[in-house]
C-alpha cells in the first residue's frame, strides 16, 4: 500500500467517524425529543468539526486526454492573444465558444484528430500506469 492509498483511507475513516457519531446524536435527540438547538449544542460539545482532508492524487498518474474543443481554444488564444488582451475570462469564453460554433469542417476535423491521438496517448499511458500499480502491489505483498 502506498502512502497515498494509506492517506486516502484515513480520510475516508475520518469522514465516516464524524458522520456516524453525528447520526447517533441526532437519533438520541429525537428519542429524547430535544430541540434542534440542543441537538446542535450536543454536536458542538462532543464532536470536533469534521476534518477537511482532501484525498491526495498520485503524481505518477497520467494527465487526462484533452478534447478537440480544448485544442481549439488553446490555438485560438495563441493566435488571437492581442484581441483577447485585457478582457475578462467570461468574455473570452464567449468569443471562443462562438468561434467554435462557426468553425469550418476542415479545422474541426484537425482538432478532432488531435483529440483522438491524445485519447490514444492517455489510454496507453494509463494502461502502463495500472500495470506499474499492479507490479508495485505484488512487490509489497511479497515483502
Amino acid at each position: 500500500m502506498t502512502s497515498i492509498d494509506y492517506f486516502n483511507r484515513q480520510v475516508s475513516l475520518v469522514e465516516n467517524f464524524f458522520e456516524s457519531h453525528a447520526d447517533l446524536i441526532d437519533k438520541i435527540s429525537f428519542e429524547l425529543e430535544l430541540s434542534k438547538e440542543k441537538t446542535q449544542e450536543l454536536k458542538d460539545k462532543y464532536l470536533d468539526k469534521p476534518t477537511k482532508l482532501k484525498a491526495k492524487k498520485d503524481p505518477n498518474q497520467p494527465k487526462k486526454a484533452r478534447t478537440s474543443y480544448l485544442f481549439f481554444s488553446d490555438k485560438f488564444r495563441t493566435d488571437n492573444a492581442a484581441m483577447l488582451q485585457g478582457k475578462y475570462i467570461t468574455e473570452i469564453s464567449k468569443i471562443i465558444g462562438n468561434a467554435w460554433k462557426n468553425l469550418d469542417e476542415e479545422t474541426r476535423k484537425q482538432m478532432e484528430e488531435k483529440a483522438t491521438k491524445d485519447k490514444e496517448r492517455y489510454k496507453s499511458e494509463y494502461e502502463a500506469y495500472q500495470q506499474s500499480l499492479f507490479n508495485n502491489s505484488i512487490q509489497y505483498k511479497g515483502n
